[in-house]
């Protein structure tokens, strides 16, 4: 990875904070694979499906024909290389068993023309960690990696399907240009996504498409697209329900997104970092669903509808955490309506921290002021939320640090006084934050 040349001598500290979560991801992902327990088993670019045993000597040449001949409870060593063609991880476990590039990110998985890179249809207790994942070839069609539960039995145990307990940690994730990085869908359960890089998504869909599913966790994983790469999706992670019942579960819920890195915004315009709920439908989409402590870094020339939206869906709290950024956004939280949605309900937006960091030169500002105006109009008027009151049945918006300009505005002091008047405690303060033009957005 190269940073673009700064004036500054070292890279913005939020940036070094960016990578540090990578490298801690690099780090974490190798205790596990030495925690291990169970025989290893490896797989290797010379090695033979049919000839091989899977030891040292005589490797596997595929991870799909490994995972369906090791014993539970094994770990499967995959050397460095590329393997090229869908890796599909259907198989039942009761301890689990643990997929591990032997060496962090030397073990390149690509996919075939219509194919998948990774999917898990048919899976249960299969954690996937440090690989280098991403489509082979031009325009490919299909999501990345897709994790579901399907109908049928697993064809080695003959125990019914039910995709639960997967994990993908610590693994780069990148350029699907026309489907979803990541998608979780179906009726998935216990899912857990962690220590990730994810960038480069394309087309109307997004880095991770969370969509029917119960409990799943995305947790300290980094998010970018880069600008130059004409990079247009939706939200970088939608939390919705597009399927009716057809899968048996109406509404996805139990859903925690926290300590994520969130950069390089590129997106369309009605979208931003994160979308609960999008598909008008007349069930609350998405329900329990938790938001936090996430850094959020919007610094493009990009316009963002909002960093948060939540869109037919209930029991949603955004809370601790912290954006910071001068790119312009129509809102700070964007609650609504479409077609058949119910009005959004109990939706809670506490602890957070908003920063426009101050800029010097009078050149520097009338060029922020062009950028920002709608972010200002928007975000002030309405009280931190863009929400037409028919649309949503409770809000709370409470506690909220906001840095510049709002704070230094009567309009902005005065509504902070009707709330502690009111009770809800609002905060007004700096965050002293440095301007966000000096985070050079890495690239890829």
């Amino acid at each position: 990875m190269t940073i673009p040349n700064s004036p500054f001598r070292r890279p913005h500290p939020l940036i070094l904070l960016a990578l540090v979560l990578l490298a801690t991801a690099s780090t974490a992902f190798l205790l596990h694979a030495r925690a291990a327990q169970g025989q290893a088993y490896y797989v290797a670019p010379d090695g033979n499906n049919s000839s091989g045993d899977g030891s040292v000597e005589r490797p596997w040449a595929t991870i799909t024909h490994a995972v369906n001949s090791v014993p539970d409870g094994s770990t499967i060593l995959v050397e460095p290389g590329t393997y090229v063609g869908e890796v599909r991880l259907d198989r039942i476990f009761t301890t689990g068993i643990t997929i591990s590039s032997q060496t962090p990110y030397q073990a390149k998985l690509r996919n075939l023309p219509g194919e998948k890179g990774v999917r898990s249809f048919c899976g249960r207790a299969i954690t996937l960690e440090g690989f280098d994942i991403a489509h082979e070839g031009a325009n490919p069609i299909d999501n990345l990696v897709h994790i579901q539960a399907t109908d049928g039995v697993d064809a080695t145990s003959g125990a019914p399907c039910a995709t639960r307990e997967i994990t993908v940690r610590g693994n780069i994730i990148h350029d699907s240009l026309n489907n979803d990085l990541l998608k979780i869908n179906n009726g998935a359960q216990q899912i857990t996504v962690t220590g990730n890089l994810f960038y480069n998504q394309r087309g109307s869909d997004e880095h991770i498409d969370i969509n029917s599913v119960i409990n799943v966790v995305v947790q300290d994983n980094i998010f970018l697209n880069d600008p130059d790469n004409g990079t247009q999706p939706h939200a970088f992670i939608v939390v919705k329900d597009s399927n009716d019942n057809d899968d048996g579960l109406t509404g996805t819920r139990d859903i925690t997104l926290r300590r994520n890195v969130f950069l390089g915004w590129a997106g369309s315009v009605g979208y931003g970092f994160i979308q609960i709920g999008e598909d008008g439908k007349p069930y609350y989409e998405a329900q329990n669903v938790l938001v936090e402590n996430n850094l959020l870094l919007h610094h493009s020339v990009n316009q963002m509808n909002a960093p948060f939206a939540v869109m037919g869906s209930r029991d949603v709290t955004i809370r601790n955490n912290t954006f910071v950024g001068d790119g312009p956004t129509g809102a700070w939280l964007r609650v609504y309506r479409f077609d058949q949605n119910q009005p959004a309900e109990n939706v809670r937006f506490f602890n957070n921290i908003w920063s426009r960091p101050p800029v010097a030169s009078t050149a520097s500002r009338a060029r922020r002021r062009a950028r920002s105006a709608v972010t200002r109009s928007t975000a002030i008027s309405t009280g931190m939320v863009a929400n037409p009151s028919p649309l949503m049945r409770t809000r709370r918006s409470m506690s909220t640090m906001m840095g510049a300009p709002c704070w230094t505005t009567p309009r902005c002091r005065a509504y902070l006084a009707s709330c502690r008047r009111s009770g809800m405690r609002g905060k007004a303060a700096s965050p002293m934050a440095q301007r966000a033009s000096r985070a050079p957005l890495p690239t890829w």
